[in-house]
């Protein structure tokens, strides 16, 4: 199930959950440990929401994440 970005009920700190929307803007960084990462935020008809994505996940999935792309 995908809920809007908007419902809060559905995402809960320490909680996984899957979300589909527009990337607005990211932000590659490195770690103090020295992995990257990306700070990013997505939206949807609902809102928006400010994600981090850790090394392991980025790796996965940057070849199909872009700015401003659906």
């Amino acid at each position: 199930e995908i809920a809007d970005l908007a419902d809060e009920e559905k995402a809960r700190d320490g909680k996984n959950i899957t979300v589909a929307g527009l990337v607005t803007s990211m932000q590659v960084r490195v770690s103090k440990a020295g992995n990257n990462f990306a700070t990013l935020t997505i939206e949807d008809m609902s809102g928006s929401v400010d994600c981090v994505m850790w090394a392991k996940t980025l790796e996965t999935c940057k070849s199909w994440l872009e700015e401003d792309k659906v």
